[in-house]
């Protein structure tokens, strides 16, 4: 910056002083054509047609008095360039002509020439004065600009040097930091307020993957010891077929479980390192609730679970393929799975022309933990005890939330009437 700032500087004052120099010389210029274009008028006013009379070199000198302060000589030239007379006492073999040491305009004077000359030897050496002057002056003010910005970015950029060495103790383990306003200017306080709310943010998520990847690695353990400790106890010793079958089956269970939860995590991997969204594709949402709803049927008679359904002749909407489907179900199993038994479990569904609107609604027992904010976590359960007695993963929501994120949906779980409502809203497009 200090340097950008000092070549910029050096070539504006290069273009200032260059300016000065030119402009100067002009005017120089122009006041010395000034003077012969006044010496030549007068000249031509005072001889008018004694041009060939005896009178001519006294007329010379008398013009040449008039104009004695800028030196002015004039000289009488004849036709092969020699110099046949002159205002001055001596006489030079040639007549001057434009250059470093004169000035000079000529006029017609019969059959010879009149050359008026300026002397501009001075006016030169001044000039030559004033460029190597302002050259002194363009180099101190570059350098006293240079060392000005120098110090000048140094003292602003200061508070952010500071504010790296504070950054530097944050790791990825470590996010709890927290940066301290290195200056009270405005633009330091709001990157210093945005850094620590980035830095927030950084933390929670860390802190959130760190209970994703300990309560996983919980999760998968329990299936894994549970199918681990049948079969080593089925090998043990010999087993009748009624045992063996039995052991088969449980590993059966515990197998099922283990890649319904392996699949879960997968699928929440998948929509939350994503980068580029899939190909949207046409659905009917009354559909994919009729679909799902009688794979839950036997669950809701040996519950005895009351179930109303008011839903359009049709929904229609564009989606990744699934993405709806797996949201659909989860959220119905999740309503019939932790509904009381005996309880109402309502879905309603309303197609409006800018979005869709699903609620699905169970009565249940609320747990006095109960925090909507964290209902979306992975492994998170709405029944009290948080086991997987209900036969969950904890992944449900967790997904589901995931899927309305990644495709701009809105979903909510709140309470209502001694129940949940879960609220989805699908934008459609016109």
């Amino acid at each position: 910056m200090t340097a950008l700032f000092s070549v910029s500087s050096a070539v504006l004052m290069l273009l200032v002083c260059g300016g000065l120099v030119v402009f100067s010389r002009q005017t120089a210029e122009r006041q010395a054509a000034a003077v012969l274009n006044a010496t030549i008028v007068k000249l031509s006013q005072e001889l008018g047609d004694e041009m060939e009379t005896s009178d001519l070199y006294r007329q010379m000198r008398e013009a040449a008095e008039d104009f004695q302060p800028e030196g002015i000589t004039i000289f009488l030239v004849n036709e092969s360039g020699r110099v046949i007379g002159s205002s001055r006492k001596t006489l030079p073999a040639q007549a001057p002509q434009d250059g470093k040491s004169w000035r000079t305009a000529r006029i017609r004077a019969g059959e010879n020439w009149l050359v008026v000359a300026l002397p501009w030897t001075k006016t030169e050496a001044s000039l030559r004065t004033l460029l190597e002057s302002v050259a002194i002056l363009w180099l101190f003010v570059v350098a006293l600009t240079t060392f000005g910005a120098w110090l000048l970015v140094g003292h602003t950029l200061s508070p952010i040097g500071r504010l790296s060495h504070q950054a530097n103790a944050a790791t990825v383990e470590n996010l709890q930091v927290r940066l301290e306003e290195a200056s009270q200017d405005a633009e330091i306080v709001d990157l210093v307020a945005t850094l620590n709310g980035l830095l927030s943010r950084l933390s929670a998520t860390a802190a959130s993957k760190g209970r994703f990847y300990a309560a996983a690695s919980h999760e998968l353990r329990t299936p894994i010891q549970a199918l681990s400790g049948h079969l080593e106890l089925a090998l043990r010793k010999d087993r009748s077929k009624e045992e063996y079958r039995a052991t088969i089956e449980e590993a059966y269970q515990q197998t099922r479980r283990l890649i319904k939860l392996t699949r879960g995590l997968l699928m929440l991997y998948q929509l939350d390192s994503s980068a580029k969204t899939l190909p949207d594709e046409p659905g009917d949402l009354v559909t994919i609730c009729k679909e799902f709803l009688p794979q839950f049927q036997s669950l809701v008679e040996s519950r005895g679970l009351r179930l109303s359904i008011e839903v359009p002749q049709s929904a229609p909407f564009a989606a990744p393929a699934t993405h709806a489907e797996v949201l659909v179900r989860n959220l119905l199993e999740n309503a019939v799975r932790y509904a009381s038994d005996g309880g109402v479990v309502n879905l309603h569904l309303k197609s409006l022309p800018d979005r869709l609107e699903l609620d699905i609604f169970n009565e249940c027992s609320i747990s006095p933990e109960w925090d909507a904010e964290k209902i979306f976590d992975p492994f998170v359960r709405l029944d009290p005890s948080r086991s997987a007695a209900t036969g969950g993963t904890g992944l449900g929501l967790a997904i589901c939330k995931s899927i309305a994120d990644a495709n701009g949906w809105t979903l909510s779980i709140r309470e209502e009437s001694k129940g949940l409502l879960a609220a989805l809203v699908i934008p459609v497009l016109q």
